[in-house]
């Protein structure tokens, strides 16, 4: 069985409930308990905690085994999660609205009147409980974790299906923020340009939160690798989409070769495409230069690696923030990402590089590689950017867009209950 996380509420001044859904996919063991191998588990969780006693967790669960180390506790105390039917593709999208439409959903009436609710935005699940929340008039809040022009592409999501609702994915997003009663963005303005809300207030905080600890780990690294001239890259992302764009990094590493005979790649992560990529790196003739660590333990064993490896690569087709950028600059390292969500905002225009282009990410590589001194300088640059993300600064911005929530459903409700 998992390791089980540490269950206590959150600290602060908390009263009431909230609802959030998530678009993670969780697992129910046999004893009852949701697990998580991802970002949102219990502890993500505590965030919502500092400021309400209960959360309502609305999201697709399935049976399954979570013998893994890997997997940690989501239902822990003051969390309960509502389950969604765990449909894959957009055949599982489509049921989902069709039982929305029904009104044999868990996103009734009698569910939704418990709380607040925050749509955590594009997804399947939000969409469905917004038209449940339209369809009555129930006010709702928006936190935007990503662009869905970019999300919605057949290069992204690797499927037939997906650029074709492009257009309509953007234009129903912008329709569910035009209504919201108070919207988050993960970007400081890329995101709000585009999706805007008409009347309610617009928050700005990432879903990203660096401990003050690796903060310091970060700057001590810094100070050790002044005299390092070493080459070894990394690249960490889930390998089950092509969103995160491996590809496009494997096609750009015999350029970077040719520059940098010396240079390594270490991919952290795992998925169903893994093999596709190790052949490709097998085609490419890449085998003694790129390692494969497979999925390692979010946090502290991520972190780990990041601070042994001197350029982290983000060759992403889609994005929001990016956590793992953001906690490669926390580790003080030099970072080239792709031009997508708010990529721009974290790092300088000479570390970016457009989208499926091998070419200009091979050159942009070689140039950070080839140069220690403006190593150096990224590496200062880019701790300093990722020292905003600090837990306790965006914790305090995180209660304020909470709390407006929870005065806006208040003044909902109080006509109703007369």
């Amino acid at each position: 069985m998992a390791n089980s996380e540490k269950e206590s509420p959150g600290k602060g001044p908390r009263s009431r409930c909230i609802q959030i859904t998530t678009e993670a996919r969780f697992i129910r063991s046999e004893d009852g308990r949701v697990w998580t191998d991802g970002a949102e588990s219990y502890q993500f969780l505590q965030r919502y905690l500092n400021t309400y006693s209960q959360i309502r967790v609305f999201a697709r669960v399935r049976r399954g085994d979570v013998a893994s180390e890997k997997f940690k506790r989501v239902d822990a105390e003051g969390v309960e999660v509502v389950s969604i039917p765990d449909g894959r593709g957009l055949s599982g999208v489509v049921k989902l609205l069709v039982r929305v439409a029904l009104r044999r959903s868990p996103f009734d009436v009698d569910n939704l009147s418990k709380g607040p609710i925050i749509l955590r935005v594009p997804g399947a699940v939000s969409l469905a409980m917004w038209f449940s929340c339209s369809g009555r008039g129930q006010p709702y809040g928006v936190e935007l974790v990503t662009d869905p022009e970019e999300t919605f592409s057949s290069r992204a999501m690797g499927v037939w299906w997906a650029s074709p609702l492009r257009k309509s994915a953007k234009s129903v997003v912008q329709r569910i923020l035009a209504g919201a009663t108070a919207a988050a963005y993960v970007t400081d303005s890329a995101l709000q340009k585009k999706y805007p809300v008409l009347e309610g207030p617009m928050h700005s905080y990432s879903s990203v939160e660096i401990p003050a600890e690796f903060l310091a780990r970060g700057r001590e690294r810094i100070s050790s690798k002044a005299l390092d001239n070493s080459k070894r890259m990394i690249f960490v992302g889930r390998l089950d989409r092509p969103f995160k764009g491996l590809d496009v990094l494997l096609r750009a590493m015999p350029g970077v070769l040719l520059a940098c005979p010396e240079a390594t790649l270490a991919v952290v992560g795992d998925g169903g495409l893994r093999s596709h990529y190790e052949g490709l790196v097998k085609t490419l003739g890449l085998e003694k230069s790129v390692s494969f660590l497979g999925a390692l333990g979010s946090g502290a064993p991520v972190f780990q690696q990041l601070l042994g490896s001197d350029l982290f690569v983000l060759p992403s087709r889609r994005e929001g923030l990016p956590r793992a950028l953001i906690e490669a600059m926390a580790a003080g390292l030099p970072a080239v990402a792709t031009n997508v969500g708010g990529c721009g905002e974290l790092l300088p225009k000479a570390h970016i590089v457009e989208p499926d282009d091998s070419s200009g990410l091979a050159k942009a590589i070689t140039a950070l590689l080839g140069d220690p001194g403006r190593m150096i300088e990224a590496s200062k640059d880019n701790w300093n950017v990722a020292s905003r993300f600090e837990a306790s600064i965006l914790q305090r911005r995180r209660n304020d867009f909470y709390r407006t929530l929870g005065e806006r459903y208040a003044q909902w409700r109080a006509p109703l209950e007369q």
